[in-house]
């Protein structure tokens, strides 16, 4: 099983190779930069799914011109900021506290060389008005949070999910279960439409 992380992020590559570990034996995990091609900080929930895709479909991609043959599967994963529409939903004398209601989502794509791909995502939560407010102004949640926490690279480690739960659930424990939730359906494919071609069932790796 070889599975290619369209990303050199430590926290996204192990996320990643943890989940498969569960499933599959014998599993290698390659890692390429990939760009997403989207704003370095996406703000809808478009952007989101579109730079996980873009990861995924890329990471692939250069792995076959790189080691002339194929990855089993392209893995993108990525974070963004989406603005959540529930003003109509609400009694009209309820308070949100997270006004305004953006939500933190992380998203992953897995895709086969055969452009079949699956989306997950991880649990969403929400920053504090001061950081939507900066993300507006166009800095990044993590450069945000960084200079609040004091702590640099905080996307790299532990994330702000990390220090906003008292560390409760850390980025990659909420990676993990966008990787998950994006697995699903190959690990049922009787369920969903993949065909029996996929490289999941080709090369002799078996669920455990």
């Amino acid at each position: 099983m070889q599975i290619v992380v369209g990303s050199n992020n430590p926290v996204k590559i192990q996320a990643s190779k943890e989940i498969f570990q569960e499933f599959f034996e014998g599993v290698r995990v390659f890692q390429m930069s990939i760009d997403p091609e989207v704003p370095s900080q996406p703000f809808s929930l478009n952007q989101i799914i579109s730079g996980a895709y873009n990861r995924a479909k890329n990471s692939i991609e250069r792995f076959i011109r790189h080691y002339e043959t194929s990855a089993d599967f392209g893995i993108g994963i990525e974070a963004g900021i989406a603005k959540i529409d529930i003003e109509g939903t609400l009694h009209k004398q309820a308070r949100n506290l997270c006004h305004p209601p953006f939500v933190d989502i992380q998203v992953c794509v897995i895709m086969n060389h055969l452009y079949k791909f699956s989306i997950g995502y991880g649990s969403g939560f929400a920053y504090p008005e001061t950081i939507i407010e900066g993300v507006k102004e166009g800095k990044s949640v993590g450069a945000l949070m960084s200079d609040y926490t004091g702590i640099p690279e905080l996307g790299r480690k532990h994330g702000a999910i990390g220090f906003l739960t008292k560390m409760f659930l850390d980025r990659k424990a909420l990676t993990k279960q966008a990787v998950l939730a994006a697995l699903v359906p190959w690990l049922n494919p009787e369920l969903y439409q993949t065909s029996q071609e996929d490289p999941i069932r080709e090369g002799g790796d078996e669920l455990r």
